[in-house]
């Protein structure tokens, strides 16, 4: 591995490109959005789940899955490697992706249930995409 130049134009790295925080769609929803600062492609979603947001004294694993989309609706866009992943409180998991959106949606899925106890506090998301030395985002 060498360390890139300032004008080495063939050397890309994965960046978190989310700007902001995730939003809840809906309180009590058990899903989130995250606006990206334009429509760009996102290689990867890494997803931190906080011990207490699927209620307390829960333990198990829940089903979560990632979307990219152009609208903030969750029913519109493609899941992130077409998977559903089990993610326990206080663990992390990475969904890989190739697609491009304006927007990546987080939800936990496992049931109805398990959403609507979740409290108020997002999962930790970092949205990953390649940008270019210069700073603009590429595929």
């Amino acid at each position: 591995w060498v360390p890139p130049d300032d004008d080495d134009v063939h050397c890309f790295r994965l960046r978190n490109i989310a700007a902001r925080e995730p939003l809840p769609e809906a309180t009590g929803s058990g899903r989130w959005y995250i606006e990206l600062p334009d429509r760009l492609a996102v290689s990867a979603v890494h997803v931190a789940v906080p011990p207490s947001i699927v209620g307390a004294g829960t333990v198990e694993p829940q089903l979560w899955q990632v979307s990219v989309r152009d609208a903030t609706d969750h029913s519109v866009g493609g899941l992130c490697g077409g998977l559903q992943l089990e993610i326990g409180p206080g663990e992390s998991r990475r969904f890989p992706c190739r697609a491009e959106g304006r927007y990546v949606g987080v939800a936990l899925v496992t049931s109805v249930a398990a959403a609507a106890a979740a409290p108020a506090a997002a999962p930790q998301v970092e949205v990953f995409g390649v940008v270019a030395p210069m700073g603009s985002p590429r595929i």
